[in-house]
């Protein structure tokens, strides 16, 4: 009985937002190496990208973003992209074909998993 007071005292605290735990510990510190880690990279990026000597120039951006090696990259990473997706596309309906044919099931590339008896 003793114990069960204890345990509700300390649910009580845990909701008037008194008790301090572990698992808020570790959320906070996420959230901080999140922030330092991604966050401000990425907006020193973007501002060092817009804003040269502290004013505003896209002329740089520009000049990096059309030069023909760049241009030629981002379109090689667009036929990978849409490579990549036909070729998953293709592969996932080749596997779903097969999962969903009753002539397939238990086939040796989705094998039936065993039956669980609950009884006992």
């Amino acid at each position: 009985m003793m114990g069960t007071k204890r345990r509700a005292s300390r649910d009580m605290a845990r909701m008037d937002g008194k008790h301090f735990s572990l698992d808020s510990v570790l959320t906070v510190l996420s959230f901080l190496i999140l922030v330092v880690v991604v966050v401000i990279p990425m907006v020193m990026i973007v501002y060092n990208t817009f804003f040269y000597e502290g004013k505003f120039d896209t002329s740089l951006f520009t000049q990096i973003i059309l030069d023909p090696g760049n241009v030629a990259a981002m379109w090689n990473t667009i036929k990978i992209a849409l490579l990549v997706t036909l070729f998953g596309t293709i592969v996932g309906l080749f596997f779903a074909s097969r999962r969903s044919s009753a002539r397939w099931h238990g086939s040796c590339c989705f094998p039936r998993a065993p039956a669980i008896s609950i009884s006992g």
